[in-house]
C-alpha cells in the first residue's frame, strides 16, 4: 500500500480515536493529545507511568486479568467497554481495542491501544436505563458473564438488606439459598443459548431470611444476564392462611367466643368428640364447660383481659366421654383494624389418650421408684452389714498377726514370717476395698458428710507429698511438687482433699515403672485452684479412657496385669471432687504417662 495511503490512515486515526502504546510490562511509551485532552493529563504525567493510572476503581478486576491473557499470553485482540478515570477524579467511558504487535519471530513488542469516547451515550443509557429500572416495583439484579453483580437496583437492595457496595463484584450464587443456586447454575447453560428461563427460588438476606421469588433471567448481548424477581411472600401466606384455614377446621377442636366468655361458634370435630349438642354449647359461658378450679379460672380471665394468648392443658367438663375429657388449648384474642377486641379464637387438641397414658406412666413409675427405694435400702443395709462384720475381724486378723511377727507369742523361722508378711498384705487390701464400698455406698446414697473449713492448703500437700515420698522412693521413682505460692488459705473440706490426692499420687506411683517420674503441679487460676498429678507411666488408650472413671473402671492390659487394685479409687476421687464443687479430667497416651487434673474454688 502506498506510503501516503497509510500516513492518511495513521493521521485519521490520531484524529478521530484515543490512542496509546505500551511496553509489554503495561507502560505508558506514547500518547495522542485526544488521550491527554479525556483524561486531563498532559504527555510528560503519563509516559513512563503503568497504564492503570487511569483505571477507575468501579472497573473488576477481573477484566483486567481476562484483557491480559487475551493480549498476552493468547497474542489476540481484546476488546471492551471500560470505564477509566480522569486526573481529576472523574469517570468517563472508551470503546476499546487493544492489539499486541508482534515482530518476526511472533514476539510481543508492545501493545496499542485504539479507543473511542462513548460516555454521552453511555451516561444517556445508564439514566434512561436507571430511570426505568429504579422505579419498578420488581426487584433487579444485573450480573456479567462470569454471574458478577453489575448492577442491583434499590429494590433488590432494600429486599436481602444490603447496601449496593456489598452487591457489585458479588457472585449471583451468594444471593440464594444451596437449591436454588443449583436451580440458576442449572439454568445458565439455557441462558448461554440466548434463551430466556423463569422458576421459583429463595434469595437469603443478609440477616439469614428466607424470601421466596419468581425469577425471570434473561441473557444479555454481551455474555452477562438480567434478572427480574417478585416477591412471592405475600401471595404464599395468603395461600398458607387458606391452607390453615381448612386444616384447623378439619383437624383441629375449634371454638370462637365473645369478649364477654360466651361461645358463639364449634366446629363439628368438637361436636363428634364431646358429644353436646349445637343447643347446649352455643351461646353457653365458656368457663362452664371446664371442668377448673376458680383460681385457675380467674387466671385466665386475666390474661385475656390483657390481651395476651393463652396456652395450657384444659379439662373439660364432659360427662361419660372418655374419648374426649382433656385438651390442649390456646385462647387467642383477635382484634379489629382499629385494634378493639373482636372476640377470642380457641383450638383445642384432644390429648385425653396421652393423659390416660401419662396417669398410668406416672403410677407405673411411682410404683417402680418405691420398689427401686426397699432395694436401695436392702442393699445398703446389706452393704453395711457384711463391710462393718468383715472390717471388724480384719483388723483383729492384722493386729494379732502383727503381734506374732514381732515375736510377742515366741520365736518363728523365716519362712513362716514370709507366709505372715503375705496374710497381712491381703488383710490391707481386703480392707482398703470394705473402706472403698462404704465411701461409694455413702456417695451414691448422699450420706457422706463433708466437712468445710479454712486452712493453709500448701501444709497440706507438703504432708501428702512427705507420707507419699517414701513409697515412691521405694519404687526407685522421682516424686516432684512444684506450686506458685508459699501459702494459700482455701475452705474445703481437708480430710477428703487429702483422700483425693493420696489417691491419684498412689495411683501415679502403682502404674509408673521403676525410675519413672510423678509430678504434683498446683497452681491459681482465677477463683480456683488447680492440681495435676501427672506421671510418665504406662499411660491409657483412648478406648479406655472413657471408663476410667467408672466403679470397677480398671484398665486390663498385658502391662497391667500385676498391678492390684479395687477399681472403686477413681470413682471415689470424681465423686468427692464434684461434691466439692469441683471438677476432674484426664489426659493420657500409651507407653508416655498421664495427667489428672482437678480445680476447685478456693473460698468454696
Amino acid at each position: 500500500m502506498d506510503i501516503n495511503v497509510n500516513k492518511q490512515y495513521f493521521e485519521l486515526i490520531e484524529d478521530f480515536f484515543i490512542v496509546s502504546k505500551t511496553d509489554i510490562y503495561g507502560n505508558i511509551t506514547y500518547v495522542n493529545d485526544n488521550f491527554c485532552n479525556i483524561s486531563g493529563y498532559t504527555k510528560d504525567e503519563l509516559i513512563g507511568k503503568p497504564h492503570n493510572i487511569v483505571r477507575h476503581p468501579e472497573t473488576p478486576k477481573y477484566v483486567f486479568e481476562e484483557m491480559w491473557d487475551t493480549i498476552k499470553n493468547k497474542k489476540q485482540i481484546f476488546s471492551y467497554i471500560i470505564k477509566n478515570k480522569k486526573k481529576n477524579g472523574k469517570g468517563y467511558w472508551l470503546k476499546s481495542v487493544i492489539k499486541p504487535i508482534l515482530n518476526d519471530d511472533g514476539d510481543i513488542i508492545e501493545f496499542i491501544s485504539i479507543r473511542q469516547d462513548v460516555t454521552k451515550e453511555i451516561e444517556y443509557n445508564n439514566n434512561l436505563f436507571k430511570t426505568i429500572v429504579e422505579n419498578m416495583s420488581e426487584s433487579v439484579w444485573i450480573g456479567d458473564k462470569y454471574e458478577k453483580t453489575i448492577y442491583a437496583n434499590p429494590n433488590f437492595c432494600d429486599l436481602l438488606g444490603y447496601d449496593v457496595e456489598e452487591i457489585i463484584g458479588k457472585e449471583s450464587y451468594m444471593f440464594w439459598d444451596n437449591f436454588s443456586a443449583q436451580i440458576v447454575r442449572e439454568n445458565n447453560n439455557i441462558r448461554k443459548k440466548g434463551k430466556k428461563s423463569k422458576y421459583e427460588g429463595n434469595l437469603i438476606t443478609k440477616n439469614g431470611e428466607k424470601i421466596p421469588v419468581f425469577l425471570s433471567l434473561a441473557p444479555m448481548k454481551d455474555g452477562g444476564s438480567v434478572g427480574i424477581m417478585t416477591d412471592l411472600r405475600e401471595l404464599k401466606s395468603v395461600k398458607k392462611l387458606a391452607e390453615y384455614q381448612k386444616a384447623i377446621e378439619g383437624s383441629n377442636i375449634l371454638l370462637k367466643i365473645s369478649p364477654n366468655y360466651n361461645i358463639t361458634y364449634a366446629n363439628q370435630i368438637f361436636f363428634k368428640a364431646s358429644k353436646i349438642k349445637k343447643d347446649n354449647i352455643l351461646n353457653k359461658y365458656y368457663f362452664d364447660i371446664l371442668d377448673i378450679d376458680s383460681h385457675l379460672k380467674n387466671e385466665i380471665k386475666l390474661s385475656l383481659e390483657n390481651k395476651k394468648v393463652r396456652r395450657g392443658e384444659l379439662k373439660l367438663n364432659v360427662n361419660d366421654v372418655d374419648y374426649f375429657s382433656w385438651a390442649f388449648t390456646n385462647i387467642i384474642p383477635l382484634f379489629s383494624k382499629n385494634g378493639e377486641l373482636e372476640e377470642f379464637l380457641v383450638l383445642k387438641n384432644n390429648i385425653t389418650k396421652e393423659k390416660q397414658y401419662e396417669t398410668k406412666i406416672q403410677n407405673d413409675k411411682n410404683h417402680i421408684i418405691k420398689k427401686l427405694e426397699e432395694i436401695n435400702k436392702t442393699k445398703d443395709e446389706f452393704i453395711n452389714i457384711v463391710s462393718h462384720e468383715l472390717r471388724t475381724p480384719m483388723t483383729t486378723i492384722k493386729g494379732y498377726i502383727s503381734m506374732i511377727l514381732e515375736g510377742d507369742a515366741g520365736d518363728i523361722n523365716d519362712e513362716v514370717k514370709i507366709y505372715l508378711n503375705k496374710i497381712i498384705t491381703n488383710s490391707q487390701r481386703l480392707i482398703y476395698l470394705i473402706n472403698d464400698i462404704l465411701d461409694v455406698q455413702k456417695l451414691e446414697s448422699g450420706k457422706m458428710n463433708f466437712n468445710f473449713t479454712k486452712f493453709d492448703f500448701v501444709k497440706l500437700l507438703d504432708e501428702v507429698y512427705f507420707d507419699m515420698l517414701n513409697l515412691a522412693k521405694k519404687n526407685n521413682q522421682k516424686l516432684l511438687l512444684n506450686n506458685d505460692f508459699k501459702s494459700l488459705y482455701i475452705i474445703c473440706d481437708r480430710n477428703k482433699l487429702i483422700q483425693v490426692l493420696v489417691n491419684l499420687i498412689n495411683n501415679s506411683i502403682k502404674f509408673t515403672p521403676k525410675g519413672g517420674e510423678i509430678n504434683i503441679i498446683s497452681k491459681i487460676n482465677g477463683d480456683f485452684l488447680e492440681i495435676c498429678v501427672v506421671d510418665t507411666g504406662i499411660g491409657i488408650s483412648e478406648d479406655d479412657l472413657n471408663k476410667i472413671f467408672e466403679k470397677f473402671g480398671q484398665v486390663k492390659n498385658s502391662l497391667t496385669r500385676d498391678i492390684e487394685g479395687t477399681g472403686l479409687g477413681l470413682f471415689i476421687v470424681k465423686s468427692i471432687i464434684e461434691n466439692l464443687g469441683g471438677k476432674i479430667n484426664i489426659e493420657s497416651k500409651l507407653g508416655v504417662g498421664t495427667k489428672f487434673y482437678f480445680s476447685i474454688l478456693i473460698n468454696n
